[in-house]
């Protein structure tokens, strides 16, 4: 018989102990040539969340999240504590990082501001309402 290969977005699979046979690439890899052993994962800012596929998806978040690199689905994330994202329709794996003194408006943020100066004694956190320090803590200078 006339020896066959595998088509785009399968793959040969010589573990089996039966006859060698064509499988279907699973989710977060692809497949786009024919007659391989193995396939392609997902590079990172795209996913694939079907079965024996020849490609792989762009995964677009908006302002304020990004993308973890988690191959198998298209979720975005919000950005943490100090970082931010401002651009729309992006594929970044990280938001990026707020300036010294400056800090995100709000979780899935796109900009960072100043926070708010409080006075000797009193503290800020993210930007929000001055609060006494804690006992046993001080703050001499004046700041966040």
């Amino acid at each position: 018989g006339k020896c066959e290969q595998c088509p785009r977005g399968q793959y040969m699979d010589i573990t089996s102990h039966s006859q060698p046979s064509c499988l279907k690439c699973l989710k977060g890899k692809y497949q786009d040539e024919v007659g391989k052993g193995n396939c392609k994962d997902c590079p990172s800012g795209k996913y694939q969340d079907g079965y024996g596929t020849t490609s792989c998806k762009m995964r677009t978040c908006d302002a304020g999240a990004y993308s973890k690199d988690s191959k198998t689905q298209g979720t975005c994330y919000l950005c943490s504590l100090s970082t931010y994202m401002d651009e729309n329709k992006h594929s970044k794996t990280e938001c990026k990082t707020c300036a010294e003194g400056k800090y995100p408006t709000s979780t899935k943020t796109a900009s960072c501001t100043f926070t708010k100066t409080c006075p000797r004694g009193q503290y800020s956190y993210r930007g929000g309402t001055c609060k006494d320090c804690y006992i046993g803590q001080y703050k001499s200078v004046e700041g966040r």
